[in-house]
């Protein structure tokens, strides 16, 4: 598709890589603020142009490793580290030179320009193209006004309907592009890296801003035998492969899966790819380059601020016409491509943590979304996320979600990486028994109070459904470590009805973003109030908490409850002080844990699932979300965000039983229930 579309714009690239020296050429005399935007961008993009023709088979293979690493670090520049505090995409900058609204949409084009990094290693000269013919436009509006540009609202409203003309441009291409990218296997920029003869110089076939993480990365797995790296492999594949048995989901015509990794982890995603193979499945490897939360490639940030930035970018233009547009090139190109989809075995993602929690500095310069605007992306978000359930449902994939450390946690990382294999590869069938006496006690209440303790404030009491069987049904599933890497808790969908009260977290790393003293007080399961104290203007806490953790609502309800039991997973976090880096995925595992949003069911609440013991699991929905018979728009949120209470800041978890006869789970951060004792075998020397 790459080649075709190359060649369709063959005469728009080639017009406008002259166009690019001729603005070039023309601004060097000129000192003007226009003048050096125009510039830098010109001069960007046809460095871009040129690095496209540049890239083959020699560019890697004739260069030395510390070669490729300046070209590498040259490509990014301009945003690394500090150097953002400068550049043309941060908003700061210019919103100073040409106005707020004439500022971000400059800051717009040009975080949208340093995109072409990726486009030139994928050879996509027409997306460089595209964005290029986006510059080029909004230059020839402003250079009548050149002299008078600061403010100029004229000229603000003229380039703010040009990103509205540049976002329906070759948007059917652009859709196509996007499913190519995800769902085609002979899309294999990125899939073929790790399937090509080890060499440490690969990493830079990403065209992805390499660090000294990512090195340090390679330096590791180089150390380490062969027996070990199949090891780490095994677990992460055979995970996947296990919840399609876990969900009940068939293998049957599924050839392809998503494999999401960090970069430099190579070696062990070669073995990957190889037990894949034997199961008949194609891996699928690409990156957004906006950013996503997953799945992806995963490389340390330039400038993770830059990202944060422009979150909210199309704000400056999107409206209703647009996302109605969008929805139905939406359901044309799936249904054009729909092949691909019914092939998908779904997304295999192994995530990392060790970076330190990144802590954003909120801007008043940055696009920010209206109410109105809003409630429009929420029904846009809805609208499509039917169509790709449509064609492809979540009960046609499985999944698999692993996490390991990387050197930037520290000097301890060897130790620590070695740690956290024995906590993903933990015995599972004696989790299984202790989860399932958890799950006797819990489906004999109504629901469970959950309080804080040493400053935590939690007093929250979460209500269970009560319409079951219990000699063949439950509410709780008996969480392994198939799917949802490693072993270790018990989650049900609460009752949103008599859900109510109180949860609080002292510090919590969700989504990449850290928050400090955060708290959330329900009322019927939905998030009534919410504070945290990242900031000291609590109108910003708000602003926060609304924009990346409830976006695009006002409220989420309480998808879930869960009791978290790898007491392994919580000692290693002790023991090595990195409680305040550990993924919510591991985390999740670590004492209870609430989600707020959808049930970990969504969209497959018809789908029948089973515990170990054979008991059918019926705790998969709510009020909310049986809505979706009559309609899925007010049934789903899209949004899941696990939060949990360390035990060292959990009081007590206690069954309410109808007859009065409260069942205690945890007492003052330790397993209580009998017959769940050897949970607190990992906790004998910590604090909890």
């Amino acid at each position: 598709m790459i080649h075709q579309l190359n060649e369709k714009f063959n005469e728009e690239i080639l017009a406008l890589q002259e166009t690019l020296v001729d603005i070039y050429m023309e601004e060097s005399n000129n000192k003007d603020s226009l003048a050096s935007y125009a510039r830098q961008v010109a001069g960007f993009l046809g460095d871009m142009f040129s690095l496209e023709s540049e890239i083959n088979e020699a560019y890697f293979t004739d260069k030395t490793f510390d070669q490729l690493l300046d070209l590498n670090h040259k490509y990014y520049e301009d945003i690394a580290g500090d150097n953002y505090l400068q550049s043309y995409a941060n908003p700061d900058v210019t919103t100073e030179m040409f106005g707020k609204r004439i500022g971000q949409v400059l800051a717009t084009i040009y975080f949208r320009v340093r995109g072409s990094v990726a486009f030139a290693f994928e050879g996509r000269q027409f997306s460089i193209m595209w964005v290029g013919s986006l510059f080029v436009g909004a230059y020839e509006l402003m250079k009548p006004y050149r002299d008078k540009l600061k403010d100029n609202e004229e000229v603000g409203i003229k380039l703010t309907n040009l990103l509205k003309e540049e976002a329906r441009n070759n948007r059917v291409e652009k859709m196509e592009l996007g499913i190519y990218r995800r769902f085609n296997p002979t899309f294999n920029v990125y899939s073929s890296i790790a399937s090509l003869p080890y060499d440490r110089r690969n990493i830079f076939r990403y065209g992805m801003y390499i660090s000294d993480n990512e090195i340090k990365l390679l330096d590791y797995f180089e150390s380490l035998a062969d027996e070990k790296l199949q090891r780490i492999a095994d677990t992460y594949t055979e995970a996947f492969i296990r919840g399609f048995k876990r969900n009940n989901v068939s293998l049957e015509g599924k050839k392809t899966v998503n494999v999401g990794y960090q970069i430099g982890f190579e070696p062990i995603i070669k073995k990957a790819y190889e037990n894949l193979k034997k199961e008949g499945l194609l891996p699928l490897v690409y990156y957004e380059i906006g950013g996503s939360p997953r799945p992806r490639i995963i490389n340390t940030k330039p400038s993770p601020q830059m990202e944060y930035d422009h979150k909210f970018d199309d704000g400056l233009y999107n409206d209703q016409a647009l996302c109605d547009e969008g929805v139905a090139i939406t359901d044309q190109a799936y249904t054009k491509h729909q092949k691909f989809l019914k092939q998908f075995a779904g997304p295999a993602i192994m995530e990392v943590f060790g970076e330190k929690p990144f802590e954003p500095i909120s801007k008043d310069t940055s696009v920010k979304y209206s109410k109105e605007l809003t409630e429009i992306i929420k029904g846009f978000t809805n609208s499509r996320q039917e169509i790709l359930n449509r064609f492809l449902p979540r009960s046609a994939y499985s999944f698999v979600l692993i996490s390991f450390p990387t050197p930037a946690i520290g000097d301890q990382f060897s130790e620590i990486f070695d740690a956290t294999i024995e906590v993903n590869t933990l015995d599972e069938s004696k989790y299984m028994d202790i989860q399932a006496k958890i799950i006797e006690a819990l489906d004999k209440g109504i629901g469970a109070h959950i309080t804080g303790r040493n400053g935590n404030k939690t007093d929250l009491f979460v209500a269970f459904n009560q319409d079951f069987d219990k000699q063949k049904q439950t509410n709780f599933v008996n969480c392994t470590a198939d799917v949802n890497v490693p072993v270790g808790e018990v989650f049900t969908s609460p009752k949103l009805e008599a859900t109510k009260g109180k949860l609080h977290v002292s510090e919590v790393f969700l989504h990449g973003l850290n928050y400090k003293e955060l708290e959330i007080d329900f009322e019927e399961g939905m998030m009534a109030s919410y504070s945290c104290k990242n900031f000291n203007d609590e109108e910003k806490n708000l602003e926060y908490i609304r924009e990346n953790l409830t976006h695009p609502y006002d409220s989420l309800p309480l998808g879930e409850f869960a009791i978290g039991t790898n007491t392994t997973a919580y000692a290693m976090a002790k023991k090595y002080k990195i409680d305040d880096i550990i993924p919510i995925l591991i985390g999740e595992k670590m004492g209870p844990h609430f989600a707020v949003g959808d049930t970990c069911f969504a969209w497959s609440e018809e789908v029948e699932v089973f515990n170990p013991d054979g008991r059918e699991i019926v705790g998969k929905e709510n009020s909310k979300t049986k809505l979706r018979h009559d309609d899925p728009s007010q049934a789903y949120t899209y949004c899941h965000t696990d939060i949990t209470i360390p035990y060292k800041e959990l009081g007590h978890i206690i069954v309410k039983v109808p007859n009065g006869e409260d069942i205690e789970i945890i007492r003052d951060g330790r397993f209580v229930l009998a017959g769940t004792e050897a949970l607190n075998e990992p906790l004998k020397d910590i604090e909890v």
